[in-house]
């Protein structure tokens, strides 16, 4: 039995003219997008660090207010 896709099946004038890109194997070699710098990394984590306890804190203060009425 031939394996075509839902789409080709359903819509096999479309599927026939559209040209797909081959998949890029998990193996491959590519260069991610964005490179940060050894600084800009540190100040990123530094600013994800802050914030997570400035939402713990935040958390902690609600359950104060709120827990003790």
């Amino acid at each position: 039995m031939d394996r075509k896709t839902t789409s080709q099946w359903i819509y096999p004038v479309a599927s026939s003219s559209v040209r797909h890109r081959p998949l890029l194997s998990s193996g491959s070699e590519c260069e991610p997008t964005l490179r940060l710098s050894r600084r800009e990394t540190l100040m990123l984590v530094l600013s994800l660090s802050l914030g997570l306890w400035a939402l713990i804190w935040a958390a902690v203060s609600m359950l104060g207010v709120f827990g003790l009425r």
